[in-house]
């Protein structure tokens, strides 16, 4: 299973972190969600995420039986023969998180089908639930240095010119 190699592969290797791009919402199991969430954490604290540590981390938290205990956690870092496949990993542990995304919009849309309202209110709702879908897949997407280069000098022109705000958008 990815995710549990990914898990794995970073109980050996936290520095492995920094060659993917992960959320907790990615995993599917929860209890894999809990040991990620607890793992970056841990990394961002400059702390060790073998599995002894986890589990004293999480035993202190009273989350450890619930992710299935140190033989869970044990077996994690057991599986894992080398994190140099972290990445690839990490890619499909991903891909899936998106088809899982793209299933439940799919639900969503057939239950917004069948209920009581217009047609042009079910197809623009049905139509937004897809087009979020598809904004967050484009924004992973990898991007030229040349698109990057571009988006950013449009930036400070526009910062220049007046028409655009410095800072972070927060809608």
């Amino acid at each position: 299973e990815a995710e549990q190699s990914v898990l794995g592969a970073l109980m050996q290797d936290a520095t492995a972190a920094q060659q993917i791009a992960l959320a907790c919402e990615d995993f599917h199991d929860p209890a894999h969600r809990a040991i990620y969430r607890v793992m970056q954490a841990e990394i961002a604290k400059r702390r060790s995420v073998d599995f002894l540590s986890l589990y004293t981390v999480m035993q202190a938290a009273g989350t450890v039986e619930g992710v299935g205990g140190m033989a869970y956690l044990n077996a994690l870092e057991q599986c894992v023969v080398s994190p140099r496949a972290i990445k690839r990993h990490a890619e499909i542990v991903k891909e899936r998180a998106a088809q899982r995304r793209l299933l439940d919009a799919a639900d969503a849309a057939c239950d917004l089908a069948k209920n009581v309202g217009s047609v042009a209110e079910k197809v623009e709702k049905i139509a937004a639930l897809f087009s979020a879908i598809q904004r967050q897949h484009v924004e992973r997407l990898p991007r030229s240095i040349s698109e990057i280069a571009t988006a950013r000098t449009a930036h400070y022109q526009a910062l220049e010119d007046g028409t655009a705000e410095a800072g972070w958008p927060t809608q």
